[in-house]
C-alpha cells in the first residue's frame, strides 16, 4: 500500500476516533449525542467520498498519460522499423 494512502487512512481513523470520543464525553442528552454522531459520520462519509473521487480522477489522468506514452513509443518503434 502506498505510504500516502497509509497516512491518509491513519488521519481518517484518528479524526473519527477523536470526533466520536468528543461527542461521547460531552454532557448532552442521548438523542442529541446520537444526532451529533450521525452528523459527524455523514460528514466523514462525504469527506472520504471526495477523497476517493479525487483519487479516481488522478488514476484516470495517469492512465491517459500511460496510454499516450505507449502510443507514442509504438509509433516511434514502427517508424524506426519501416524507414
Amino acid at each position: 500500500m502506498d505510504e500516502n494512502v497509509k497516512i491518509f487512512l491513519g488521519f481518517l481513523a484518528g479524526a473519527a476516533t477523536g470526533a466520536i470520543a468528543g461527542i461521547l464525553l460531552a454532557p448532552e442528552k442521548g438523542d442529541v449525542t446520537r444526532k451529533n454522531i450521525s452528523d459527524k459520520a455523514s460528514q466523514l462519509k462525504s469527506d472520504v467520498n471526495d477523497q476517493v473521487q479525487k483519487g479516481v480522477e488522478k488514476l484516470n489522468t495517469l492512465k491517459q498519460s500511460a496510454f499516450s506514452l505507449i502510443n507514442d513509443y509504438s509509433q516511434q518503434t514502427q517508424a524506426q522499423a519501416n524507414p
